[in-house]
Parts: C-alpha cells; structure tokens; sequence
C-alpha cells in the first residue's frame, strides 16, 4: 500500500537499458556510390589491396574499428552478399549481429549462435541489442544505412572515398528528414589514393 490507504504503483522489475548507439564504416566511390549497376562490389578489390602503407592500417582501420563496437545490425542483401565469399571469409567472428528482413532468412547452421533475425524500426531495434546489453553497433547495408541515417540514429561515421567514379550505381545517401550535422574528428590519406575521414555527429 502507499501513503494514504491506496494501492501500490506497478514497479519494473529491472531499469530499462539504454539503447545501443549505431555506427558506419563504409567505402564508396568519389560519386558517393556503394556498389556498381549491377550491385556487385569487385571494383573495390584493387583498392582494398593496396591499402597497406607506412603508418597507415593494412585493413584501412576495420579491425580497430569493429574492435569498437559490441554487436552488427547488418541488411538481409548485404548478408547474403557476405556469405556468398564462403564460410573462411567471414570477417566478423562471433559477434553477435542482427539481420534486419521481414521475410525469411537462412543462417548457416556455423553462425547460428552469433546471428539472429529481426525486424523494426531502427529505434527498435537498437532498443533490443542495448537491452541484450550491447553499447554499440556496426550498422551495414546500403539501405539499412541509408534508413538509420534517416531516423537519426547514426552516432558516427567513417567513410573511404576510393579514387574512382563509377557513374551509376547504389547511392550511399538517400534522403533525411532533416539535415544532420556532423563533427570532423580526422583524416587518412592511403598510398593508393583512398582518404578516409572520421566524423561524429554534431550536438550543435
């Protein structure tokens, strides 16, 4: 009972958990395009094997970068994209990744324990990777980036621009419903011609 004779309020069994903060790594032509006509990504194999210079990361800073996050929000193309390089070139380890679909997905039975399906709204969905305790996610998948970005739930970015205009292609960008603002963090300059930049959004 409370003060006053009246019935207790309903209380949470546990606080609720902050949602987990969403984060780009992404490479792209000078054009601002992620894939070619076609959707295929092979223009970008050149480039990403010769990234490798004095006092610049060989991998272009991935393995820093998904060092610092705790889980993936990956789109269903995307994935099977990334699955179609074969069981040895799955560059994300255990890490727990969502793939957003709403239809069926098939997950290898080797990544069953790391990889679930789910669906929503990119505030939902985030919910739920901060309420399995997740701080942070790498977002991927041209139209999954392009639908945080939308929702304002992108924290911050890295973004390669490759030495190459393609012309046609997937657009990395689409539209926002309002302009966001972003802060420069730095820049990286790699001997084959790629410039890496690092951006946070912007409070302001």
């Amino acid at each position: 009972m409370e003060p006053g004779g009246g019935p207790a309020a309903p209380r949470s069994s546990a606080a609720a958990m902050p949602a987990a903060s969403g984060h780009m790594f992404l490479a792209c032509s000078l054009d601002g395009l992620i894939a070619d006509k076609d959707g295929g990504v092979g223009w970008l194999d050149d480039y990403q094997a010769t990234m490798a210079g004095e006092g610049v990361p060989a991998d272009g800073g991935f393995g820093d970068f998904m060092a610092s996050v705790g889980g993936i929000v990956m789109g269903r193309k995307t994935f099977e994209q990334v699955l179609s390089f074969g069981k040895d070139m799955w560059p994300y380890g255990d890490k727990p990744m969502v793939v957003l679909s709403s239809g069926k997905v098939e997950i290898p039975e080797h990544l069953q324990k790391s990889v679930t399906h789910d669906s929503g709204t990119p505030q939902e969905i985030l919910q739920r990777l901060g309420d399995r305790g997740i701080v942070s996610a790498y977002v991927d998948g041209g139209s999954t980036v392009r639908e945080f970005l939308k929702a304002g739930c992108i924290s911050s970015l890295v973004l390669t621009r490759m030495p190459i205009l393609l012309g046609s292609g997937v657009p990395l960008f689409g539209e926002l419903a309002t302009p966001l603002k972003l802060k420069h963090m730095s820049s990286l300059t790699y001997p084959n011609g790629a410039v890496q930049c690092k951006y946070e959004r912007s409070e302001e």
